[in-house]
This record gives structure tokens, sequence and C-alpha cells, in this order.
């Protein structure tokens, strides 16, 4: 059977020149099967009547042949299997001295545990995940992936664009600048040197070398640079790029269970600007759908699960950090870069619930820093437990689902 599948001869010429056909291979296991029962004093055949991917629920034809055509009797017997599923309990892990004392090294100063804007995220969307990944410190296994995807698509992007806004850091109103690294050949070359450092892991690879997935990538990559990224900082060069992928820290007091602490922030931004009017503005690049709307502070912490938007939270913690660590306002702003070709596109975040865009981080700064240190008293306090999320959604693309069982 799995040669007749496997060649190329079609049915007609197997029927013409007397070669196997699928007809002769069903008449060789009938014959298998009735020669098999040839002197079987009692003969049990079983079958479920479960209909599902590999099964029709349907009993076979050698059963329905012995029952239609042979002169013997075939009896019929239903057994029903009675499956009862044990409840789901819920999983939650208490914080006992040990447990305590891997939390305590982000609030630590002799310890060098810091904790990024991703990390406290997790907390936020499942306190579980928080504890699997940044408490018990368990890693997922590596996996080679055959194409680019999501997360090496932005790394791509990521290295490309720093080394192209590498040529005008420190530069007042660049916008003719970027025009002419746009028409000079330099986006294809940092694009190439990207993919070849990050996915390819060479020093550099002959573009004739990519396979046909890699050559669509570089081709979006330089497009969402050139007509995206670039285009709009050259229609709005009103800045200097002051930072490129550095390193924001800041230690954030907050009091837990009638304790003092200061938690030991840290995470690299993707862009820090200095804009003409005294502002700093924190660029994060985006590969993804674009959400630049979002429904109050309050709903970052604590809303619905599709309210806590992971980049919009992540986005003002930098904000945050870099407003104490610096002494100034800061401007958060996301480049979604899908949609930066767009002339109406802006990168400022929309305040849904005050019904206003663009505001700097003065403007959230209180509610913001009461309701992280609110977090904070939850996440630090010895008698709250870890508890999984209530909202299964957030499980879909978790890492450590399968130890939750969800």
């Amino acid at each position: 059977n799995h040669l007749q599948q496997g060649s190329f001869i079609p049915y007609g010429l197997r029927a013409a020149f007397d070669l196997p056909t699928p007809e002769h291979h069903e008449g060789v296991y009938a014959y298998y099967f009735y020669r098999l029962i040839q002197r079987a004093e009692e003969v049990t055949m079983l079958y479920t009547s479960h209909a599902d991917d590999k099964s029709t629920g349907e009993p076979s034809r050698y059963i329905r042949q012995l029952d239609y055509e042979s002169p013997h009797t075939v009896e019929h017997f239903e057994v029903g299997v009675d499956v009862n599923l044990v409840p789901q309990e819920e999983i939650e892990v208490e914080k006992d001295a040990r447990v305590m004392h891997s939390l305590l090294r982000f609030v630590d100063a002799e310890r060098k545990g810091t904790l990024s804007p991703t990390a406290l995220y997790r907390y936020v969307a499942c306190p579980m995940r928080f504890y699997f990944h940044s408490v018990a410190r368990l890693r997922t296994e590596d996996t080679v992936a055959e194409e680019v995807d999501a997360p090496m698509f932005g790394t791509i992007l990521h290295a490309a664009a720093q080394a192209l806004y590498k040529r005008i850091e420190g530069v007042p109103n660049p916008g003719e600048m970027l025009n002419a690294l746009a028409r000079s050949g330099e986006v294809e070359r940092a694009v190439d040197g990207s993919i070849a450092t990050n996915y390819l892991n060479r020093e550099s690879v002959p573009k004739e070398e990519y396979p046909g997935n890699l050559l669509l990538v570089r081709d979006i990559v330089i497009r969402y640079l050139k007509r995206g990224v670039m285009a709009y900082d050259a229609a709005h060069d009103d800045f200097a790029v002051v930072g490129r992928e550095e390193k924001v820290d800041y230690a954030f007091p907050f009091t837990s269970a009638g304790a003092s602490f200061e938690l030991k922030l840290s995470g690299i931004a993707d862009r820090i600007d200095l804009l003409n009017n005294g502002l700093l503005r924190v660029v994060d690049y985006k590969t993804g759908t674009p959400h630049l709307e979002f429904k109050g502070v309050e709903a970052l912490f604590y809303g619905e699960a599709r309210e806590r938007q992971s980049n919009t939270l992540q986005t003002l913690l930098y904000a945050m950090m870099l407003s104490h660590s610096r002494g100034c306002d800061v401007l958060p702003t996301l480049y979604y870069v899908r949609n930066m070709h767009r002339e109406e596109y802006s990168p400022l975040l929309v305040d849904m619930e005050r019904k206003e865009s663009g505001l700097t981080y003065r403007h959230y700064a209180d509610e913001f820093e009461t309701l992280l240190g609110k977090l904070l008293d939850e996440l630090f306090n010895p008698s709250i437990p870890f508890r999984q999320t209530e909202d299964e959604n957030t499980c879909q693309y978790c890492d450590f689902k399968l130890l939750c069982r969800r």
C-alpha cells in the first residue's frame, strides 16, 4: 500500500497493465482478515463509536460483511465507559522563606537582581507566570526556527535601526541626514548586516545566498525603515538622538507589610531623544499590531486582560525611570513600524479615560506611582501567594501553561 501511494504511475495505467491498484490492496487485507479468523471458535471485535479526527465512529466493513453476508450470528454489545473529569484545582505558591529569599534579591542593594519592565508586566498579566520566570527562574528550551519568526523579525529591525541612527546621534534636526541615508544604500547595508549577525550567525552573507523567505523579510524591513521610521522622523525632526539601546534604571521606593523597600528597576530603552522643547522622548520600536489607545492608568494595572496592555505599561515605566533619573519630564512614544508610512500616523499614546493624547509622564506620575506601589505591596507581601490569572485567554501563549494545566 505504501509503495502504491508513493508511485507516480497513475491509476489508469496501473489498471491497464495489471499493476497493483487500491482495490488489489484492499483485497489483500480482506484475505488476511478472513484467514486470521478462519479456524477461530470465538471472535471478539471492538470498535469505538466516538467520532473524532481519526475515526468515523462506524464499525469496520469486515464487521458489516460478517453481519450481513455470513451465516454466522453476530452478537452486538454496547459497553458504556463513564469518564468523570477531575475538577481542575487552582494552583498557587505560598511565599515561604525560600520563595521570599529569591524575591527579595530585587530589593536588596547587596544582591545583583534587577526587575525589568517586561518582568513587571508578567506579574500584572499573571502572578504565577512571574513566579515561574523571575522567582523559580525556569527557562524554556531554545528552539531553532526554520524561518524568521516574529521575535527574530523584531530583532533584525531593531539592530538595523540602531546601526542607522548611530549616524545621526547627537545631531539636532536630522531630517536632511535621514533622507540622505535613505537614498545612499545605507539602509540596505544595515539590514543585511543585521540579518547576517542575528539570524545567520555570520559576519556577512551575500544577498544572493538568501533563501526566498529571507529576501521577503529583508525587503519588508527595508520598507519599514525607509518609508516608515526614517521618513516619519525626517518629517518631524525637532529632536536629537541622545541614546540608543541605553540602560535606564531607578530604585523605586515602596512599602509592603509595614516594611520599606526600594525596587531595583532596570531596562534597555530602544531610543532616547531630546526634543527641541526640552522634553525627553523615550521611543520603543514595535513590529506587532498597533495599540496606542488605553483606558487609563488604572486599567493598565487592574483592568480586564485586554486592557492591561504590555506595550503601554512598559513605555510608561521607562518614562518614569527617565523622569526620576534625569530630573525632567518625558514623552512616552510607541513606533509601530507597520503603520508609520501613513500620513496621519502618530506615535503618541491616546488616553481614552481622559480623552487626550500625547500627555507627558508628569500628567500620570502621581496616579501611576501610587498604583505601582500598590502592586509591589502585593508582590512582596509574604501573606499573599502567587496565584493563576482568572482570565485563561492570557494563558494562550504562555510558556508555562502546561505546568498550570491550562
